[in-house]
């Protein structure tokens, strides 16, 4: 059974039932989808999906490329009893029969515009699939992404940190933190970001931001008690050191008129040091 007997229509976007798609476990590399409900809410305002899927044909069954929130919501509507169309456009591509037209079929996700962008942890996860399974290099990557190598290898850099990937999954620190701190500080940016989560949980919240993550470092730095300040402080450089200064200015209380700041003595008699040193 080929395309035409599977479906309605006489262009090249056909008319196909829901329930003749295959989709291939592990495929859609969206961990989750923000919009789904909207998405539903949509579809059934309207009746019926509008914008086309893509998929290929395949041992008697359309195997879904592109479009799995439209098929999978058009599912639920159909078995909640709403009154949809179970048939969805579709625009066949071309079925990959090597590895690299499979590669470039899974990246395209990355390049869809018809569906809902993928997330930041989505797409490192789609960049370090890719070099993985296929052997594509951060050149190539950058290269049919767009973007440069040197963003993709920090991208990639936080999957070799797993522990690091599954905060962002977890959505306990954002991709930029996980990405910063890994090229500022990588021998401690697992610890440091896992106490900033720690931290944020602590105070009844989910996800650690770029102020608690610096109130950790200059925490750190800042223990008086601590044998290893002088060195560590010293070891930074005066951009580092600012940058850990300003971010970690913690404001104590919510009222406006009581707010007071602390700031990091050791880092800012650091830098008045290094100042005077300059005169």
């Amino acid at each position: 059974m080929g395309i035409k007997e599977l479906s309605k229509g006489k262009s090249d976007i056909y008319q196909v039932s829901v329930h003749d798609f295959h989709l291939i476990e592990g495929w859609n590399r969206r961990s989750k989808r923000d919009n789904f409900q909207s998405l539903k809410a949509q579809i059934e305002d309207l009746g019926y999906v509008k914008l086309p899927v893509t998929g290929y044909f395949k041992d008697g069954q359309i195997v879904l490329v592109h479009g799995w929130g439209r098929v999978i919501a058009t599912l639920d509507l159909l078995a909640e009893g709403k009154a949809v169309s179970e048939n969805i456009p579709l625009k066949t591509v071309k079925e990959p029969k090597t590895d690299e037209e499979k590669a470039e079929l899974l990246f395209s996700q990355a390049l869809d515009n018809d569906s809902e962008p993928l997330s930041a942890y989505d797409l490192g996860k789609l960049f370090s699939d890719i070099k993985k399974e296929f052997n594509w290099t951060d050149s190539k990557i950058a290269q049919k992404y767009g973007k440069s190598a040197a963003l993709i290898g920090q991208y990639l850099g936080v999957f070799e940190n797993p522990e690091i990937a599954t905060m962002v999954k977890n959505d306990e620190i954002s991709m930029r933190s996980a990405i910063d701190e890994i090229k500022d500080n990588p021998e401690t940016a697992l610890e440091v970001l896992q106490e900033a989560v720690s931290d944020a949980k602590a105070e009844g919240k989910s996800k650690a931001k770029p102020k608690a993550i610096a109130a950790v470092k200059a925490r750190k730095i800042d223990k008086q008690e601590s044998p290893k300040t002088e060195p560590l402080i010293k070891s930074q450089s005066t951009s580092e050191l600012l940058k850990v200064l300003l971010e970690g200015m913690i404001v104590e209380s919510a009222d406006e008129e009581q707010a007071t700041i602390t700031v990091s003595t050791e880092i800012l008699n650091e830098l008045i040091d290094r100042q005077s040193a300059k005169q």
